[in-house]
């Protein structure tokens, strides 16, 4: 694919034919075969793989060195200062908020949304946190649901399980559970 105009230079906004869009200095640093790539901030996929027929393809990655370290991983979606930093060959992850997904490696299919979302995350699968801090402590796990504002799995390798509110001792936890269209209250 080739950016030799975005690459290493003070920034700017370019495409090229094989369907990348990059803006930033030193954003999608190398991509001679990358495809449907749109990259905007500091370093944003900054390691996309350079040998041909290995570059990271269908990637949208938003904020300062987001993605930075993504070789060839796939699709992912990730917005927010450090967003999936430490991203490599990974695929489907979706993050939002500074930090959210910040130490996935190879693990799939992770959501996080809210700053530091699903933090310390490395090769764990299919695991979602909505809101700030949650999930921060999974590492290995999978498959695990964490909602709310500091919202924990039991333990860093935990997997199918889905934890609501905060964890013990933070501020926020929930004192009621409470569906209204089914009069279920606890």
């Amino acid at each position: 694919a080739g950016f030799a105009a975005a690459s290493g230079g003070g920034g700017g906004v370019t495409s090229d034919s094989a369907y990348n869009t990059i803006g930033g200095t030193d954003a999608g640093n190398s991509l001679p075969d990358a495809y449907y790539n749109t990259l905007f901030g500091y370093r944003t996929g900054y390691s996309f793989a350079t040998a041909f027929g290995s570059g990271a393809s269908g990637n949208t990655l938003i904020g300062y060195q987001t993605g930075d370290s993504i070789t060839t991983g796939d699709n992912n979606s990730l917005v927010g200062r450090n967003a999936g930093q430490a991203i490599t060959t990974a695929d489907y992850n979706v993050g939002m908020g500074e930090g959210a997904l910040y130490s996935v490696t190879t693990g799939e299919k992770n959501v996080g949304f809210g700053s530091w979302s699903n933090w310390q995350v490395t090769t764990g699968n299919r695991n979602s946190a909505l809101g700030y801090w949650a999930g921060k402590t999974l590492t290995t796990g999978s498959e695990n649901v964490n909602l709310g504002y500091d919202a924990q799995p039991s333990s860093a390798t935990a997997s199918n399980e889905c934890t609501i509110g905060a964890a013990n001792g933070s501020t926020g936890q929930i004192t009621k559970f409470r569906i209204p269209a089914v009069s279920f209250e606890i």
